[in-house]
């Protein structure tokens, strides 16, 4: 059901007609990018979309959305009506065993980046193409309408730990261009200087893009102060990992989900004997930051992990892999962007070793596209 082909030579000279990145930002939108697209079924795509659905509806449901933020003692009143952001559901796939959801990230990257790279390889191809950009901008002022400003959304600020060193960044400035195409005034800012340009207080009409790895703004004590999107309350109804073991107890979705279990059940020897069967992850973790295959764990990090209050194990279940034409072997994970319970977008990200990562060479984002009979 996957195809990989390879148009590395097209990619370069793509990203080095985009005015907007300097030369090193255009290495950097490089690496970021696998040389190759791929292809699957018919069927496939339509479990996925399947798969996001319930999921959709299940994460959005009224009593899944109070208990998601009784958990960290939001309210509803901290998470308006509607769906608020772009969701992203990341799944593996084998041939014999079917989809499977690994997680749902609530302020995923790659979104744009894959729209520009999608659309290139449209145009490489000879196909028709499309851009997600107007869902974009819809998901951004719906939102707005959903917090009761009273101003038209004229100024978007994408906020992040400092933004210029993200891996991503490029992608930061694609948001900028395409939104300020738009009519929009776009900043991009570092979460430390977000208040001392007063935003709050001067800019009544601005809301922030939230590009940060502190999902509750545990390190923003003044976040209520300003429009947030994603909010700490969209992450808690949908990518607060402990919603896994939610999941797990569904009919609707259990096709599709892995069983899942909190650390604190079993004891660390419990654990140590049935470690190969695992994966080891924090609820707040992304990115595959601070999380570990069970087969590869040392008894010393899994004592320190039994210690911890806020992991998980979720039942492990391989990525399919790859040839990549020229580069190698690769496992793949896809993942679906989507905006009410609608896939806007599917990509697939090629990495090598045990975590996803975006630093494998002849790795990273990939186009999808569904391969016709």
């Amino acid at each position: 059901m996957l195809t990989v082909i390879n148009y590395s030579n097209a990619l370069e000279r793509e990203v080095a007609e985009t005015p907007f990145w300097t030369e090193a930002q255009r290495k950097q939108a490089i690496a970021l990018c696998a040389p190759v697209y791929l292809e699957i079924s018919v069927s496939l795509w339509q479990q996925l979309c399947q798969a996001v659905a319930a999921l959709d509806q299940l994460l959005n449901s009224e009593s899944h959305r109070q208990e998601a933020l009784g958990r960290e003692e939001l309210s509803l009143n901290d998470a308006p009506g509607g769906h608020g952001a772009f969701i992203c559901y990341d799944f593996h796939w084998r041939k014999n065993e079917g989809l499977r959801l690994i997680e749902v990230n609530s302020n995923a990257g790659g979104l744009l980046l894959n729209d520009w790279l999608r659309q290139h390889t449209d145009r490489w191809r000879g196909l028709p193409s499309s851009s997600v950009v107007p869902v974009v901008e819809q998901m951004f002022k719906e939102h707005w309408q959903q917090t009761g400003a009273r101003q038209p959304l004229r100024r978007i600020v994408i906020v992040d730990h400092q933004p210029e060193q993200q891996i991503l960044y490029p992608e930061f400035l694609l948001y900028a261009e395409r939104l300020r195409e738009r009519g929009f005034i776009v900043e991009i800012c570092d979460i430390g200087d977000l208040y001392q340009y007063s935003y709050a207080t001067e800019h009544a009409d601005c809301l922030i893009y939230n590009r940060l790895t502190d999902f509750y703004l545990k390190n923003v004590p003044d976040w209520p102060k300003l429009h947030w999107v994603p909010s700490p309350a969209t992450f808690a109804i949908y990518a607060d990992k402990r919603n896994l073991l939610d999941l797990q107890q569904q009919q609707s979705v259990a096709p599709w989900v892995l069983a899942c279990r909190g650390v604190a059940e079993q004891p660390m020897e419990w654990w140590w004997a049935q470690r190969n069967d695992w994966f080891f992850k924090p609820s707040e973790g992304y990115a595959a930051k601070a999380a570990y295959r069970g087969a590869r764990i040392s008894r010393k990090v899994l004592q320190w992990i039994c210690e911890q209050n806020n992991y998980l194990a979720q039942e492990y279940f391989p990525a399919t892999e790859v040839d990549s034409p020229g580069w190698g072997r690769y496992k793949v994970d896809l993942r679906v962007f989507s905006y009410a319970g609608q896939p806007l977008l599917l990509c697939a990200r090629l990495y090598q070793g045990q975590l996803t990562n975006m630093r494998t060479s002849g790795g990273g984002f990939a186009p999808v596209y569904v391969r016709n009979g």
